[in-house]
């Protein structure tokens, strides 16, 4: 990390250009910098030195969706919570792992409830599966199954009324009323 500059919007184009991989290391806030991939990739990326774990590496967002300010501004929060004891990346990492197991649980609920015999009671069985939804959540949904889902679909367990369903979403094209379906 010897060699670093302020990073600027003009030093983000140069980096938009580079067809190397490279990083380029900003000298203001220390292990802040840009990581430019050979594929493509460009990425705001913070490297620091945890109590416990060693050297790590918290990927902020990408240069083409993430203005430079607010990756300063992200890297300077993540600097503050380094030094506060905690670890950027790894609360990333168990993030990413709780939101796969979330899924997993879902989808197992599916699973597990989809002997219903109508969407109806598929759906009734799901609401009430997930009792830990917020209260406002809760009533958007039942909202939801209530005014638009039940009446389209219709509380039937028969294939014809999801792939009437499914013809009315694609007006004049068969093939994407047929993908829907499958």
């Amino acid at each position: 990390m010897s060699d670093s500059e302020k990073i600027t919007k003009m030093t983000v184009a140069r980096a938009k250009k580079m067809t190397r991989d490279a990083i380029i290391w900003d000298s203001e806030i220390k292990g802040f910098g840009i990581r430019v991939r050979k594929g493509g990739s460009r990425r705001y990326i913070l490297k620091y030195r945890h109590i416990v774990g060693g050297q790590r590496w918290l990927t902020l967002g990408n240069v083409d969706s993430l203005e430079l300010d607010d990756a300063r501004i992200a890297a300077k929060k993540a600097v503050a919570r380094i030094a506060d004891g905690e670890d950027p990346a790894e609360t990333k990492r168990i993030g990413r792992i709780e939101r796969k197991v979330a899924l997993e649980e879902i989808a197992e609920g599916i699973v597990y409830t989809a002997s219903a015999s109508t969407f109806g009671e598929l759906a009734d069985l799901m609401m009430a599966a997930r009792m830990d939804y917020a209260a406002s959540t809760r009533d958007n949904y039942e909202r939801w199954l209530r005014l638009h889902i039940k009446p389209e679909i219709g509380d039937t367990g028969h294939s014809a009324s999801l792939q009437r369903c499914h013809v009315r979403s694609c007006p004049g094209d068969p093939e994407c009323a047929r993908r829907q379906y499958e």
